[in-house]
Order: C-alpha cells, then structure tokens, then sequence
C-alpha cells in the first residue's frame, strides 16, 4: 500500500537536511572503529592487571608452598633434637647426682643411652678444661677437645641452657659428624663442661632429603651465625657462611620467627623465593628456598599464551579496522558516485523538455519536473504535491486515465492521448507512456510517466485528417465518372442517376469542375464549311494526312 504523499514529502524534506543512511554509517564507523580499540585498550589493561594479580597469587601460593615445607623438616629436626637434648639433660642430672661413679660405670651408662637413639654416634662427657673424660670409645678418653667448637661456645657463654649443633667436623674416629652439645655446671653453678652428642651427618639429610617432584628446591639447616650445617642438594656448599646475604640480613633483622623473601643468593648467581623458620628453642633455622625461574615458569608459559591470545586478537582488531576502513573509503566514493549521479540525473529530467514524473496509486504528484509544471500550469512542485492529476484530465478521458494508472501498478507498462486542462484554464492535447517504478524489493512504489505536449501536431494531424476527407470526397466523386456512363448512341445525350437525359457539356461539369469552351473540329470543318478548304493550308494537309 503507497503511504500518503504528505509523509513521504516529509521525509524527503528531512532527507534533503539530514545525512543519508550510508552516509550516517560512515559518521558511525570511526565511532565504531574507536570504540573497538578501547575495548582492545580496556582488555590489555584487564589481562595486564590480570597477569599481576595471577603473578602475586603464584607467588603467595609458593611462598605458603615453601612454608608448609619449612615447617615440616622442622619438626622433623626438632623431634630428633628435642630427643638427643633430654638425654643429655639426664646425663647431665646422673653426673650431678653420682659425681664419683667410676668411669667405667660412667661409660657403660653413657652406652646405654646411646641404644636409645640409632642415630648419634657416640657420647662424651668433658671437664672444665676441656678433657674428655668419660666416651663411647674408649679410645677417645682423654682427649683434649679444649679447642672444639661444641666446648669453646658453652665455655664462653655458661648461662645459657640451650644446647649447640656445632658444624660438620672430623672426629678424633675419623667420620665427618656434627655434635649436639649440652653445658654442665657444678653445685655452685659454675662451668663444669659439656655432655656431647656426636650425630652422624647423613642424620640431617635425611631430615632435608629432597624429592624427585621437587624440581629447583634448596633446603638448608644454619645457625644463628648464619654456618650452613647442612644443605641439600648442593653437600658442598656445607660450612659456607651467609652473613651479608640479603636474605639472612632480613631475617635477622625482622626479630620474626618466620619470614619470606625473593632476592638473588650469596652463594649462588641465582635468584631464589625462600622461607626462613626458627627451629623453636634452638639455635637453629631451617631455610626452604625455590630458584624464581621454576616458580614462575608455569606463570610466564600461561602469561605468554594470553599475550599471544591478545596480540591475535589487537592484530584482528588492526585488520577489521584496516577493512572498516577500506569500506568506508570505498562506500564515501560511491557514496559520492551516487550523489554525482543522482545530481547528474536530477539536471537530465530538469532540463528535459517534456513532463517526466511520479505518481501514487490514487493518482496524486509524488514528483514533477520543471517542463510538467509548465504544462499543468503550475508556478511550483508545491502547489500540486500530493494532489491528484486525474482532476485535470478533461471528463471524456478520466476514466481511461485512471485505467492506466492501475494498469501501471498491476506491473505493466502502458500510453495514452488525451486532453487537459491545466490549472489556469489553458486546454492542452497530451501524450503520456507510464510504466511501474520499483524498489530495491521490486515493490511497485510509484508510476514513472513521460509525458509530451502533442497540442500542435494534434492541430496539424485534425488540418491534414479535414483535407484528407476532402480529397477522399473528391476522389469519391471522380470514381463516379470512371464507371459506366450510359450515353445515347444517337444524340450522345447522357442519362444521369435520376433518370433525365443532359447533354455531354452538362453531364460533364455538373460531376467534375470541368468547363467547356466550344471549337470546331477539322472533320466538321470540312463538311459544314468546304469552301473553307481552298482557303486554309492547315485543312488540306489534313486531308491528305486523313
């Protein structure tokens, strides 16, 4: 159904002030294009706050990871330690108890405890200056161990109870072992020497021993002073000192039990996680460290694989909108083309000399060029927009007019004479050839008519149609005298279609404009006038002619 003209005038009204469809799609499209790379822009900032985000919980799940590791081979060294202490403890209380028991007994009972526990060694007993009194092995009795570590530390610092594992050393035996010590004091509460436990080394690696999944680790048991006494799973690095490494310096500082850093080692050109916890009532710290490249490599692998997601997916975005471009230059251009040719159009139907238009369904102008106006009479397109044409026809050609136009609109294509009327009075002959205009859909949406002004070759054609029935009148009447004309064989009268008898002369100019001048022919000539012959020379040579 053909919308009333009224809107579709408003819509080309607004079409002619307001951008074209295409050409508010091309506005829209760097819109477009920006608003694309600020959701490119907003996802790299989201996956770069992602990436720190999962980068801080690896690192918080490995230092908890480290921790959880710490805590459990301390407990283990602790177990172990807590257990030597408390035999030494009661070989300290049996000695101040039964401070005369002959060595002997001193050395069976000494061997009695060391049952108890698989893993020390050997046990001795010193006095105050440093001489081993009472040992496992009795080769070892006597012994000057004045300048051993296990002695010297609770020699000088008496007041403390805690006991010292001193570092991995060559005992008077032979074996590389490392002692756990105990300080003695007499009744009055002097320094009376040290209860030593020798503790084979393998002990702590066993306590430290790494497993195969435990790629990267390093655990080792230090001192207060910052020795190594023991490391796994570099063994040689056993007895290095780690004062003035950042990390140790940081936990010393801290005063906390436990701690956590990331720095590049002292020993090592590495740089390692790692967690420091105090063995509790012991001079002791266990230390479970993590070289950085492996805590991170699963996370770089995951982080490379979304920068390689996102760099696909700005690469696409820079493509779509290399092409989004390339479009809208493209539909600018023909966009362009369209604007040159509708404006190229526009001249041709304005500068034509006959009526080229549009109309609705109910015969109403959707559009009129210049030449249409004049003919119709019309000062503007305005004046007869949306109003019916079929009003200026003149009455005896309405109905054919109107026949057309649905003729048009059922999708054929017709023409048509006729007469009109135009808006100020003026009487016009046209001739109009119509045919259906159609949509992108192939919906009809208007008639499309060429229409010329014929009112002077209507004038010549009705002139030549008038003298045409003339000449046909004349040649009608000339016929008459070509068929059979009865004539008297006698007098030569002429009977005409009324019955009466006239002469020739008559006969003859009352059919045809025929006038008769009367002569006398040589023949008469010579019968009614022969005297004459002798007088004329044009009769004697006819005569002998004749």
């Amino acid at each position: 159904m053909q919308k009333p003209f009224p809107e579709q005038a408003a819509k080309r009204s607004q079409a002619n002030s307001s951008p074209s469809f295409g050409q508010r799609n091309v506005g829209a499209l760097p819109l477009w294009i920006g608003g694309t790379l600020c959701i490119a822009i907003f996802v790299g900032v989201w996956s770069a706050w992602n990436a720190y985000l999962s980068y801080h919980n690896v690192i918080q799940h490995e230092y908890e990871m480290l921790e959880i590791q710490a805590r459990q081979r301390e407990a283990r060294i602790s177990g172990a330690l807590r257990s030597v202490h408390l035999m030494a403890g009661s070989i300290v209380d049996d000695v101040q108890q039964e401070p005369a028991m002959p060595v002997a007994d001193r050395q069976q009972s000494l061997k009695n405890y060391l049952r108890q526990l698989p893993e020390i060694r050997s046990l001795l007993i010193t006095d105050a200056d440093g001489r081993v009194q009472v040992h496992t092995q009795q080769a070892a009795i006597g012994f000057q161990a004045v300048d051993r570590e296990y002695f010297k530390t609770h020699r000088d610092a008496p007041e403390n109870d805690h006991f010292h594992i001193s570092l991995p050393f060559k005992t008077v035996t032979g074996i590389v072992a490392t002692t756990q010590s105990r300080v003695m004091r007499d009744s009055q509460g002097r320094f009376a020497g040290v209860v030593v436990a020798t503790i084979d080394a393998t002990f702590f690696n066993e306590m430290l021993q790494l497993s195969e999944s435990e790629q990267g680790f390093q655990i080792l048991l230090i001192n207060r002073n910052g020795d190594i006494l023991n490391i796994m799973p570099q063994s040689e690095l056993t007895g290095k000192n780690l004062q003035g490494g950042i990390a140790y310096t940081e936990h010393i500082r801290s005063g906390r039990p436990t701690t956590r850093h990331l720095n590049q080692v002292k020993l090592e050109p590495l740089t390692r996680m790692s967690v420091f916890h105090d063995v509790p009532n012991a001079p002791l710290t266990v230390i479970v460290a993590r070289d950085y490249s492996y805590v991170i490599a699963e996370w770089r692998y995951t982080m490379y694989s979304h920068l390689l997601g996102f760099l696909l997916l700005f690469s696409t975005i820079i493509l779509v909108s290399w092409l989004a471009v390339r479009r809208q230059n493209a539909l600018v251009q023909a966009q362009r083309q369209v604007a040159d040719r509708e404006s190229l159009l526009r001249a041709v139907i304005e500068s034509q000399p006959e009526c080229v238009k549009q109309l609705a369904v109910d015969g109403s102008v959707l559009h009129m060029n210049r030449a249409g106006l004049n003919m119709i009479e019309a000062d503007s397109l305005d004046q007869v927009l949306g109003q019916s044409v079929q009003q200026m026809v003149t009455p005896e050609y309405r109905e054919a007019f109107m026949g057309l136009t649905q003729k048009v609109f059922s999708g054929e294509s017709g023409e048509l004479i006729f007469e009109l009327q135009g808006l100020k009075g003026s009487r016009r002959w046209l001739e109009t050839h119509a045919t259906p205009l159609r949509d992108a859909e192939s919906q009809i949406i208007a008639l499309l008519g060429i229409t010329r002004d014929i009112t002077e070759r209507k004038s010549i054609e009705d002139a030549l149609e008038a003298e045409r029935r003339q000449l046909q009148k004349a040649l009608e009447e000339v016929k008459t005298l070509r068929g059979i004309v009865p004539i008297c064989s006698n007098c030569k009268k002429i009977r005409d279609d009324k019955g009466f008898w006239s002469q020739v002369e008559k006969y003859v100019s009352d059919h045809t404009e025929a006038e008769f001048s009367h002569g006398i022919c040589p023949d008469c000539t010579i019968e009614l006038y022969p005297e004459l012959i002798a007088k004329s020379d044009k009769l004697q040579e006819y005569i002998k002619k004749t």
